[in-house]
């Protein structure tokens, strides 16, 4: 059991995990309430001249979760708020990978505001700490929004350089086990290949796609495996398949609360990890 006041980081860390745990469940504001008070406990930590490696891996932690939460209930301002910060305490305190956090997530959101210029750029920095960093891990990640950024602006080259990060960014994913991103980076495969008419590769690649977020069972893997499917049928001309897909999708987000607010109280208590003090 973790006391808030005499352990308020490591109890931070715990309700951050346990956050953590509630995003990748889809259940978004459950996240950002956890969230929000181990960033309440942390407060002090930036002021501080010095820092433990634990204080400032758990700090980069939370603020990029919070843009991350933020991110997936499409509250892209509120999510750049917390990138930010992680930036900037990355700055202050010379921590790459608050820097680099903060400018994935800087990157993500947007992007997925349509600001594919300044995603591209937030990209370019990101990968320049990335170098400092050694991280391969975060150095994947920036495949994700340099490739949709180029699918974004539709001209003929950027979308060769899309297939081309889009593909990259797959094999880098794959070589390190990061199964989240490279099932999102080969759904938006699909998605090109479909609108590039090359139809019997968009197929097989959405199909792999489709059996992978299944494997992997989490909400949004899941949903966007439908998505990308129903995408390149719609360009296919299969309106009848594109409409069944989206109709599964509803049907999931609409069950998605009570079954995923029960596996993750599953997982945190199998972790054993996450106990906290009043």
């Amino acid at each position: 059991m973790f006391d808030p006041k005499e352990n308020p980081i490591e109890t931070a860390r715990a309700l951050a995990i346990e956050g953590r745990f509630n995003h990748l469940a889809g259940n978004h504001g459950e996240a950002i309430e956890l969230l929000k008070k181990a960033a309440e406990l942390v407060a002090a930590v930036p002021e501080q001249e010095t820092l433990t490696d634990f204080a400032a891996t758990t700090v980069s932690d939370i603020y990029a979760f919070l843009a991350g939460a933020y991110q997936h209930m499409g509250r892209f301002t509120d999510g750049n708020v917390w990138a930010w910060r992680a930036v900037e305490f990355g700055n202050k305190h010379d921590i790459p990978l608050a820097q680099a956090l903060g400018y994935e997530f800087l990157g993500e959101n947007t992007m997925n505001a349509g600001d594919w210029q300044k995603a591209l750029q937030y990209a370019t920095r990101e990968r320049e700490i990335v170098a400092r960093l050694h991280s391969r891990e975060r150095q994947a990640w920036t495949y994700l929004v340099t490739s949709v950024s180029y699918m974004t602006s539709g001209a003929a080259g950027d979308l060769r350089s899309a297939e081309l990060e889009l593909r990259e960014g797959m094999a880098l994913a794959e070589s390190i086990g990061e199964q989240r991103l490279a099932l999102l980076l080969k759904g938006n495969l699909a998605i090109l290949l479909a609108d590039l008419e090359r139809f019997d590769e968009a197929f097989e690649t959405a199909r792999e796609n489709y059996q992978g977020a299944e494997a992997l069972g989490l909400l949004y893997s899941r949903t966007e495996g439908r998505r990308c499917l129903a995408h390149v049928h719609f360009k296919h001309g299969e309106l009848d398949e594109t409409l069944r897909l989206c109709d599964e999708i509803l049907e999931l987000l609409g069950e998605a609360k009570v079954a995923h607010q029960s596996s993750v109280v599953r997982a945190v208590a199998h972790r054993g990890a996450l106990s906290v003090g009043p």
